[in-house]
């Protein structure tokens, strides 16, 4: 059995790809019963593997699920992928073509009227050249704030463990990263001048309320402030979700 880090030095594939893979339905890792953390069997490293070569073809994600719900299917998906990517190589060619006629021109004596004149000639015929109206689309992708989930692969005990995990995998990722507020809750980090929110509460799975959690969300001087809400909160719960309210008396009573 191999834990995720070790699957990700096995494969070469990332942890954040592996993980994606599982939640895609490629992947099926069992997990330990004491820890529920992943533990990959030789076949699931060799599923990893088989991903791999499959998505370094730009097979899509869907298709491969297809081969490996029906393995039968291996040689229809790659038939068909060979074809797409004989049919990019034609559409290719007029803009290769474009490429060496341009590569002798000078600046200054280029015409661009003349060669967008030929383009739209040859798109007429069926070339195929990139999409420039999509590029703002591009740009404003990259300019969004850009969330994701991290998830620590050991167990964080307290806010200080959980923070140097973060550290060490933005470290890892080769990221630029600054801990604007201590805490799990809210992390911001730059990276490439962005500003990169992480929401993280490293026991959502399994976890039932605050109380029953063995990490904190907030810092110290907030923790109070949240109690009083929550006093505040919890009489009302019989009147307004009276299940829930059940539900965390019986947690609190069980977990003692």
């Amino acid at each position: 059995m191999s834990n995720i880090k070790e699957a990700e030095e096995q494969t070469g594939i990332s942890r954040a790809n592996i993980r994606y893979y599982e939640k895609m339905g490629l992947l099926q890792p069992k997990r330990n019963e004491k820890n529920g953390y992943r533990e990959y069997r030789p076949e699931d490293i060799k599923r990893i593997l088989q991903i791999k070569i499959l998505r370094k073809l730009d097979v899509p994600i869907e298709e491969i699920k297809d081969t490996f719900d029906r393995p039968e299917m291996l040689g229809k998906v790659i038939q068909k992928q060979k074809e797409r990517l004989e049919k990019r190589r034609a559409e290719l060619t007029d803009a290769i073509d474009f490429c060496k006629e341009i590569k002798e021109e000078n600046l200054g004596e280029f015409d661009p009227q003349y060669y967008l004149k030929k383009m739209d000639e040859k798109e007429k015929k069926g070339a195929v050249f990139a999409d420039l109206l999509n590029d703002f689309k591009k740009v404003s992708k990259a300019e969004a704030e850009a969330r994701f989930s991290f998830r620590p692969d050991t167990m964080c005990m307290n806010p200080e463990e959980f923070e140097e995990a973060l550290l060490q995998y933005a470290s890892e990722k080769e990221m630029n990263s600054v801990l604007e507020k201590v805490g799990i809750l809210d992390f911001v980090h730059e990276q490439g001048g962005l500003n990169m929110h992480i929401e993280k509460r490293p026991f959502m799975e399994t976890k039932t309320f605050c109380s029953q959690c063995k990490v904190h969300c907030y810092k110290k001087d907030k923790r109070e402030q949240i109690r009083k809400v929550m006093r505040f909160s919890g009489p009302r719960m019989l009147v307004y979700h009276p299940i829930m309210a059940i539900r965390h008396l019986y947690y609190q009573i069980t977990d003692k």
